[in-house]
């Protein structure tokens, strides 16, 4: 059986939107979240979907948990999620995954 891995590496910015004007920011660090699959997890709509919410589950990981009160903090949330599904889909480069992906997200909120 052959195995694959999809990581992605995700620039966590949550710290910057805690410092102040007169604070020196926090350096972002970057997570990895490695997402392991097989290429049958490819074959079907339905094995395509279960990936793709392990993906967006490693996404979530990766980015922290936010706040969706505290503003700042859920944008900078928002885009780190897409910005990682958006890799990780790009990564396995599988076309019923990536077809999934597009019709998916505008609907998802992260």
């Amino acid at each position: 059986m052959i195995t694959r891995n999809v990581g992605f590496a995700i620039l966590a910015l949550g710290a910057l939107a805690t410092a102040t004007a007169f604070a020196a920011p926090a350096q972002p660090q970057a997570r990895t979240v490695s997402v392991r699959y097989t290429p049958a997890a490819l074959d079907s709509p339905d094995a395509a979907r279960r990936l793709y919410r392990r993906i967006q589950a490693a996404a979530r990981e990766a980015c922290g948990d936010t706040d969706p009160r505290d503003l700042v903090r859920y944008f900078m949330f928002k885009g780190c999620y897409q910005s990682a599904v958006d890799s990780a889909v790009e990564k396995v480069g599988a076309s019923n995954l990536t077809a999934l992906h597009r019709r998916t997200q505008h609907t998802t909120a992260g």
